[in-house]
């Protein structure tokens, strides 16, 4: 499957199809993670990706931008689940909940009269 070390390239199988790397040192997991990544060019003023870089950290623009496109589509998800349970489309049925929250109000009331004695 993949050829001596000493030929300078490797061959990672994809679907039925061989595809060389120029170097040795390419991790393939990195090859597997970036063939799915779609490629888009946006204009983006340098005060705004300065401001991307150091909010979220990253010294370099390209994975800046990377985060901070993945936690603002983070944050909408979140809404969109939220908004669900506030709406009442969602709901959590919790059986017993009010008779153990009762139960564990006793209890603490019991244990803060014994610390007080």
């Amino acid at each position: 499957m993949f050829p001596a070390a000493s030929s300078g390239r490797f061959w990672r199988r994809k679907g039925i199809k061989e595809i060389p790397f120029q170097s040795g040192w390419i991790d393939s997991n990195i090859v597997e993670l970036y063939s799915w990544v779609m490629k888009v060019t946006v204009d983006i003023p340098d005060a705004d990706l300065a401001d991307i870089c150091r909010l979220t950290g990253e010294s370099r623009e390209g994975p800046a931008v990377l985060r901070m496109v993945a936690d603002a589509l983070m944050m909408k998800r979140r809404e969109h689940v939220a908004r669900k349970f506030v709406s009442g489309e969602w709901g959590v049925e919790l059986e017993g909940w009010e008779a153990d929250q009762e139960a564990e109000r006793i209890a603490n009331l019991k244990l803060s009269k014994v610390w007080q004695s």
